[in-house]
């Protein structure tokens, strides 16, 4: 029973997308940056005074509104991101950093961002798209690497004043890496013979991650 508690603390995080940690984080006056694609390196949005949250619906019954906007073909993600976003389920969102990976998400963002979804609850909300590569060669590195600087550090140094100096480029990588080596560390554990974690638990804490943020500067893991 005594972890039990442990992971329905972390169920309830799950709940609602404005969950508690996050709302604590933004109380101590940080900047909450939305995100929705893997190939947006996460450490640069988790520099000091700023943490990044993966956008989820959770709870999401109804999407006509998202269908609307989006058609029935679209995937059934970006709808519901959609209508949360109208339903005005992203108030607490400062900026959100969107990668030009699907189509149908970039498309997702453009309307939330033309029907003002979220500038309704934060006047000084903005949007930023990176230019992701879809290959590995060293024009790929260079090119995300002026994107990144760009559309990312720039903006945030810009609007908030954050600090993107190398040091502070890897004490954001420092800790994004320790969370990893975290999660490896509890994913090890299903290989045992008898396995002392479940699937289901390790998801509930890998989704932890990417949802909530902790008053530390990291997010709960």
């Amino acid at each position: 029973m005594k972890d039990l508690k442990h992971l329905i603390y972390f169920e309830n995080l799950l709940q609602d997308a404005d969950n508690e940690l996050i709302r604590q984080a933004k109380a101590e006056g940080r900047k909450c940056l939305g995100t929705i694609c893997y190939q947006l390196p996460e450490p640069l949005l988790n520099l000091e005074g700023c943490f990044s949250v993966r956008l989820r619906a959770p709870r999401t019954a109804s999407m006509e509104m998202g269908t609307y906007y989006m058609t029935s073909l679209s995937c059934e993600y970006c709808r519901a991101v959609l209508e949360r976003a109208l339903e005005g389920g992203y108030g607490f969102l400062d900026s959100i950093f969107d990668a030009y990976a699907c189509s149908q998400m970039t498309s997702c963002m453009e309307n939330i961002n033309h029907l003002g979804a979220i500038h309704e609850s934060n006047p000084d909300f903005f949007m930023q798209h990176v230019d992701t590569p879809m290959k590995a060669d060293e024009n790929a590195v260079r090119h995300m690497t002026r994107m990144c600087r760009a559309r990312v550090l720039d903006k945030l140094a810009e609007a908030y004043g954050i600090e993107v100096s190398d040091d502070a480029l890897r004490k954001a990588v420092q800790d994004h890496n320790e969370i990893c080596a975290v999660l490896d560390e509890i994913g090890s554990y299903r290989k045992f013979e008898h396995p002392t974690i479940t699937g289901y638990e390790f998801a509930v804490l890998c989704l932890a991650t990417a949802s909530a943020c902790s008053p530390a500067g990291r997010r709960s893991s």
